[in-house]
């Protein structure tokens, strides 16, 4: 058995058959292999710096005596036989910096006698949130698909996932609605205002904090209507040249309100202004 005690004493004989027995000597067995669990799995990033080793091996007789153990950052270790002992519990060890963790342990026996030394990793730790670093959505829209115009983070490892929503509150990192890209737009369910604001996350769980600037965006979808014009539609004893006077329904886009939209279908007219939900043009030759 793995480290444990044996005693020993030999017997030496003459022709006649006389026999004294030595000092008795113990010495104990090599101890059994390093054999650990952890509480992380290997090769999977975590946004919490603690990794929790238990010796399945056990310490005492059977099992090891006391490992010597190394935590650092490199995959391979060379023993000094001055490392820090681990002989009873758990071990506990913490991740200091971001990026991958490995323990190293060799076995002992209870008469200082080294066994195997085994490495176990890598324990990836990210204790750093990806940073949204732009964000800009297209106002007003007339889609119920919001154009997004640029979207970006960065992390210290990397961005693994993209995500907006319309309220302040962080998303979890476990729930739905993440892309592996920043999305190009974004999906409402109706006309209104909407402020989005902008999230990333990493592999290890860790979702950016709310951006600085989130984007405040009217979505309206019903195009306006002309509510009254001025002549009335069908009046008579109209001047030639005079003015047309134009109530849409709502504040409209001046840039579209032009001769090529709204057209006459006889003489010629010309914008001679246009504010708010009005227009207002010149006729001549006649409506």
């Amino acid at each position: 058995a793995a480290n444990t005690s044996y005693t020993r004493h030999v017997h030496a004989y003459n022709g006649a058959g006389d026999s004294v027995a030595s000092s008795s000597a113990s010495i104990y067995t090599l101890p059994a292999a390093p054999s650990l669990t952890a509480d992380k799995t290997t090769s999977t990033w975590y946004a919490t710096a603690d990794v929790t080793f238990t010796n399945i091996a056990g310490f005492g007789p059977g099992g090891v005596q006391y490992y010597r153990y190394s935590w650092d950052q490199s995959p391979t270790h060379s023993f000094t036989d001055t490392e820090t002992q681990w002989s009873s519990g758990t071990l506990t060890r913490t991740s200091t910096s971001s990026g991958s963790w490995y323990l190293h342990v060799k076995s002992y026996n209870a008469d200082d006698a080294a066994g195997s030394a085994v490495d176990y990793g890598p324990y990836y730790y990210d204790g750093s949130a990806p940073s949204v670093t732009s964000f800009t959505a297209t106002t007003p829209s007339n889609s119920l698909d919001i154009p997004i115009s640029s979207f970006s983070a960065t992390d210290n490892i990397a961005v693994t996932g993209y995500q907006i929503t319309t309220s302040a509150t962080p998303p979890a990192a476990g729930g739905g609605g993440w892309s592996g890209s920043a999305p190009s737009t974004n999906t409402v369910a109706s006309d209104g205002t909407y402020t989005l604001y902008p999230w990333a996350k990493d592999a290890a769980g860790n979702v950016s904090s709310v951006f600085a600037t989130p984007r405040t965006v009217l979505v309206d979808t019903t195009p306006p209507t002309v509510d009254s014009s001025l002549p009335a539609n069908g009046a008579t004893g109209v001047a030639l040249d005079g003015t047309v006077t134009i109530d849409f329904s709502e504040d409209v886009d001046c840039s579209t309100v032009n001769t090529t939209n709204i057209t006459i279908s006889s003489g010629g007219w010309a914008l001679s202004s246009c504010s708010g939900d009005q227009a207002v043009f010149s006729t001549s030759g006649g409506l």
